[in-house]
């Protein structure tokens, strides 16, 4: 019997740290990205660590909708020692007052970090509905869910929506026969390349810019590998974290 773990966003970032964490013969990876981390396949295949991976847009509702479909059919749910999903994939752009962003890259970016997470949670919780196996969801969320900044529309709402999103499903799974535990992690401001992005901003873009830079000089950002063995070591098994649990990994 193996853990499960469907890791979206694993190409770079917190959800590639997070799928390299994970690597160990007693887990099964499900990883899916808009591009092939081929070095991640390539480390798990040489530990001994089965791992699955696809390649999709996950502005592509239609698409993302099909083949998670066809991702929650392979599992083995009476077989798994449990069954975990991690909601990583998102974007950062439009980076602009409200006014000045693009319509469509408004659109996209609601359907990757909003939209997106909505169908293949939902898809999730119907396929495993009935296997009394343990099932988690774990949202990577943001403290942009909480608090506007100016520039991050986009960004904040589909944060805040996700965040409202995974309130409700933790509600839901209450009262299920076979419930998914939803937890939401907000995981600090990581080096990323979205940090990169957001450096690389002007201060009429995003008026916040001063501090994330600060942040990167006074070396105050944390490294995707500690957030994803935080993740591993004090979230994915603690039993003291309860359905619909909000976590701030600065207090952990």
């Amino acid at each position: 019997m193996k853990n499960v773990f469907i890791i979206t966003g694993a190409s770079r970032g917190i959800g590639a740290a997070i799928a390299d964490e994970l690597i160990d013969p007693a887990n099964h990876l499900i990883c899916s990205s808009r591009t092939k981390n081929k070095s991640l396949v390539e480390k798990a295949e040489q530990k001994g660590c089965t791992i699955d991976y696809y390649e999709l847009d996950f502005a592509d509702s239609s698409l993302v909708t099909t083949q998670f479909s066809g991702i929650f059919r392979t599992i083995d749910w009476e077989n798994a020692k449990s069954v975990s999903l991690i909601n990583n994939a998102g974007m950062l752009e439009p980076v602009a007052r409200a006014e000045d962003s693009d319509p469509w890259a408004m659109v996209d970016h609601i359907t990757v970090n909003l939209t997106s997470l909505m169908l293949i949670s939902s898809g999730f919780i119907h396929a495993g509905k009935s296997h009394k196996v343990p099932k988690t969801i774990l949202n990577i969320s943001s403290g942009a869910a909480y608090n506007p900044y100016r520039g991050w529309s986009s960004y904040c709402t589909s944060k805040a929506g996700a965040l409202m999103f995974s309130r409700v499903l933790a509600e839901e799974q209450k009262e299920a026969e076979n419930p998914v535990k939803v937890i939401s992690l907000a995981p600090g401001v990581v080096e990323t390349s979205m940090q990169e992005t957001i450096r690389s901003k002007s201060a009429e873009e995003f008026p916040n810019i001063d501090k994330f830079i600060s942040l990167k000089k006074e070396n105050k950002l944390y490294d995707p590998a500690f957030v994803a063995r935080k993740i591993r070591e004090e979230i994915i098994y603690n039993d003291r974290i309860r359905q619909g649990d909000e976590i701030d990994i600065r207090t952990l």
